[in-house]
């Protein structure tokens, strides 16, 4: 099981790796003025990979962090039975949202619409899971979530939307109920 672990955290690397597609909307983390672009929190998504990688620590459980120039995630926790990645939604202020396709911000007085991180997490999952399938990882689960990153950021959003906070990502992994076991 540990080479098929190891061998699994190399593929997910390797994906990461040569992904090459232009992913300026999830990059950008200074909205230049009056560019539209979403203000990000630049340094949410690290603070928060820093406090996973010691609950995945404390598990024995491999972390990998991509590259945030190549990668929509911002980390990738190996278990034996799966890959749970974390998206990083790095939005500061308030966010609106539910399952429309655009979801809207608004700080600084000003309105920014982006795209719903549930559904672009969505398609970087697949696109991981069919890395892994072409890499002979066919019984291979990928599970994507959705984490608030930015501590300033308000949420108005459905209850039942299943964008997290940090502390509650955070549980998960140390309490096991991330790991699709």
């Amino acid at each position: 099981t540990l080479l098929v672990l190891l061998v699994a955290v190399t593929a997910v690397g390797l994906f990461f790796y040569q992904k090459t597609r232009d992913r300026k909307d999830t990059v950008s983390r200074a909205a230049a003025p009056g560019s539209g672009e979403p203000h990000r929190d630049a340094k949410a998504n690290a603070a928060f990979v820093r406090r996973l990688k010691a609950s995945a620590r404390k598990r024995g459980l491999p972390l990998v962090v991509p590259n945030p120039e190549r990668s929509p995630f911002c980390a990738l926790l190996v278990s034996p039975s799966g890959v749970t990645a974390y998206w990083g939604a790095d939005q500061d202020g308030t966010v609106y949202g539910g399952p429309d396709e655009q979801w809207a911000q608004i700080s600084g007085g000003v309105r920014r619409p982006f795209r719903n991180p549930m559904l672009a997490a969505e398609d970087a999952r697949k696109q991981l899971r069919d890395a892994l399938t072409a890499a002979k990882f066919g019984a291979f689960l990928v599970n994507a979530k959705v984490v608030m990153t930015a501590p300033g950021a308000e949420l108005a959003i459905p209850r039942n939307t299943p964008v997290v906070a940090i502390k509650d990502a955070l549980h998960e992994v140390e309490y096991g109920e991330a790991l699709m076991t």
